[in-house]
């Protein structure tokens, strides 16, 4: 089977200033030689020839084809090439093309030490195949999720807790106002019993009785409040006239009544001690 071909040739050059492409057309099915466009420099032994495929933009790649030592003359073939082979002009030979075979290729000289290496390039295109369009990106878009809703909430459930938070706070108000009332009631009282428990202790010292018994005119003074007599045995300038007026009334038991009476007879004697003209006195 013919096979149409159609040749671009750059000229020659270095790698680094000047690259070589030539274009070769060719039928599927078809075998086709691809020739290495890299020009080496005269005199100069060049150490090897690598044929390499470029990949498809926009990260074109080098694939590995075949690599010949050019001193010791062995060929290596990389993996995945198969139907390639390196002829004597160390140009590459395809047999059999398909629409995958398409694309451009890539020869180059590994130069020595001081020397430039050399590289050329041949773009190989199928004649019946489609042709390669550069992949389209599409703008990538930000991820629509759902909007997450949030769950309704029971009002109803939270205006009675409100409302039973409220109550058991007034609740425990009104508790603790009691016991503050209650408590200072309390304590009131008490002083009161503390206060008045001195003043009726002297009162009752002031007072006993004596059933019975009699005294001159001017000694004796009863108060008929009480089942007995009560008598004062001294006149009333021997003794306080505030504490003497207020007598207590109440029924005391006996040994109350015992214990009173020999602290009034003590404190009369003391009393006698301190006065004794003005109470003789008054007693003539």
């Amino acid at each position: 089977m013919g096979c149409l071909m159609s040749a671009r040739l750059s000229s020659g050059a270095a790698l680094q200033e000047v690259q070589a492409l030539q274009e070769v057309r060719a039928e599927c099915g078809a075998d086709q030689v691809l020739p290495c466009t890299a020009e080496g420099k005269p005199g100069v032994r060049y150490r090897s020839v690598s044929w390499y495929k470029e990949g498809a933009p926009p990260a074109p790649r080098l694939q590995g084809l075949l690599f010949i030592d050019l001193p010791v003359g062995v060929t290596r073939r990389y993996s995945g090439a198969r139907r390639a082979e390196l002829n004597a002009s160390r140009d590459l030979q395809l047999d059999n093309l398909t629409c995958a075979d398409r694309g451009v290729y890539s020869c180059q000289l590994a130069a020595p030490l001081g020397e430039q290496n050399r590289e050329g390039r041949v773009e190989l295109a199928m004649t019946e195949c489609p042709e390669l369009k550069e992949p389209e990106f599409e703008e990538l878009k930000e991820p629509e999720f759902p909007e997450l809703k949030e769950p309704p909430r029971n009002h109803l459930t939270d205006a009675q807790l409100l409302l039973l938070a409220s109550l058991v706070l007034t609740f425990s108000l009104l508790l603790f106002i009691a016991a503050y009332v209650s408590l200072m009631k309390l304590l009131r009282d008490r002083n009161r019993a503390l206060t008045r428990a001195p003043l009726r202790a002297e009162k009752q010292l002031l007072s006993f009785s004596t059933p019975g018994s009699r005294a001159p005119h001017g000694y004796l003074k009863k108060d008929r409040k009480e089942s007995g007599e009560r008598h004062h045995l001294f006149p009333e300038s021997c003794l306080d006239g505030e504490l003497s007026a207020a007598l207590p009334a109440e029924r005391e038991s006996a040994g109350v009544v015992f214990t009173s009476r020999i602290i009034k007879y003590i404190y009369t004697f003391k009393r006698l001690l301190s006065a004794p003209e003005k109470c003789l006195l008054n007693a003539l």
